[in-house]
């Protein structure tokens, strides 16, 4: 579900040209006049604005914690 929303998203506002899949960033930081630099193995970028998707919940977990349910 929250897949479609960003697929839908993304094209409504075009902007898969915009988006890069598969890369690794080795560093991500916020400079003084409020840019990001995202640093990948390919070089550096500058941007206003970042969305991280790291695909951290692809898989869902959930703790055993006793008497959780």
């Amino acid at each position: 579900m929250i897949h479609q929303y960003f697929r839908d998203y993304a094209t409504q506002f075009n902007l898969w040209d915009y988006i890069t899949f598969n890369t690794r960033v080795e560093r991500l930081y916020r400079r003084q006049d409020h840019s990001w630099v995202v640093e990948t193995r390919e070089g550096e970028e500058e941007f206003d604005y970042v969305c991280v998707g790291n695909g951290h919940y692809e898989d869902g977990w959930i703790p055993d914690i006793p008497g959780l349910s």
